[in-house]
């Protein structure tokens, strides 16, 4: 990882983190802002999945799964962008899906580089492992607008301080030489 890809990710990690901690101190009112960070959030997933497919995946085997993904992310971000008033339900179900999938998608892969001895698979395995229990807390939670801005922040958290454990993370540096 280079300098600037570096700065740019402790940039965006303390903005996270600001954010997780603002929402923390006032989750009674951050229910309205946890609904349209998570429905932006998957409006640009799903953009970024379309873009991606269009340039380089549609030419690679298996690639029509990048389609798939961002038609269905885009649908689900404008449809819940679309209600007046998102209900408390469908915001917590919105989030537990997304962070079961992403928490079961980082332990599988940590479990993978774990057995292929890769190295540096614990931070995923932790990452993934905190999706999955802040997912089953909102599952307990389902029906409480709080515990949905709660949960969010502690995500966000989560979220920022691997992403500053990532971006000050020595990276291996692979040289050929000739």
């Amino acid at each position: 990882m280079g300098l600037t890809k570096r700065v740019l990710n402790v940039i965006a990690s303390l903005i996270i983190l600001a954010l997780g901690v603002l929402m923390l101190l006032d989750p009674k009112n951050s229910y309205k802002l946890v609904v349209l960070l998570l429905m932006i959030t998957l409006i640009v997933k799903g953009l970024r999945l379309l873009v991606y497919y269009f340039k380089m995946a549609r030419h690679t085997v298996g690639g029509i799964v990048f389609l798939y993904q961002g038609v269905l992310l885009l649908d689900a971000g404008i449809f819940a962008l679309s209600l007046d008033n998102v209900p408390v339900v469908y915001t917590m179900l919105y989030l537990i899906v997304c962070m079961l999938v992403a928490g079961g998608i980082d332990v599988m892969r940590s479990n993978q580089a774990r057995i292929m001895e890769t190295g540096k698979w614990k931070l995923q395995m932790v990452y993934g492992a905190g999706n999955i229990i802040l997912s089953i807390l909102g599952i307990i939670f389902l029906f409480s607008g709080t515990w949905v801005a709660i949960i969010y922040a502690v995500s966000l958290l989560h979220s920022g301080v691997c992403r500053m454990i990532t971006a000050f993370r020595k990276t291996a540096v692979v040289y050929i030489g000739g």
